[in-house]
């Protein structure tokens, strides 16, 4: 199978078969459909920068150089027929240390994208339709 352009071109060490929640997913959905891409962010306490993309988001452990440790793809959200169901996709490990943080990482970079969200489109803000269009 071809690599995406955005993953890494190094070969991966594991490719898993992962579940994301849907608590998890939609933000981090919803941020990429509202924000420019590529969103960069580094999650301070686990030293690592996350790149997302539309069809993948790519993790770089900061403490072994900037390399990659593990990248999220093949998401199957278009099969799924609600928001409130999880979405299967596949996790590229690069290295061992990313098996340590596999699972953690999507939940915190879900409660940042939920505050950039928040900053950005605060509660009450409304979208306004531009006279005569329908």
């Amino acid at each position: 199978m071809p690599m995406k352009p955005g993953l890494p071109s190094e070969p991966a060490t594991d490719d898993l078969t992962v579940t994301i929640e849907p608590e998890i997913y939609n933000p981090i959905r919803l941020a990429l459909l509202r924000f420019d891409l590529p969103i960069k962010t580094i999650l301070g306490g686990r030293g690592v920068e996350l790149h997302l993309f539309q069809d993948a988001w790519i993790c770089f452990d900061l403490r072994l150089g900037y390399k990659p440790a593990l990248a999220w793809t093949g998401f199957e959200a278009a099969a799924r027929g609600e928001l409130a169901g999880p979405v299967r996709a596949r996790a590229l490990l690069y290295n061992s240390n990313a098996q340590l943080f596999v699972h953690s990482v999507l939940p915190e970079l879900a409660i940042r994208m939920q505050g950039q969200l928040r900053a950005a489109y605060p509660p009450g803000a409304r979208i306004v339709a531009f006279p005569g269009r329908s």
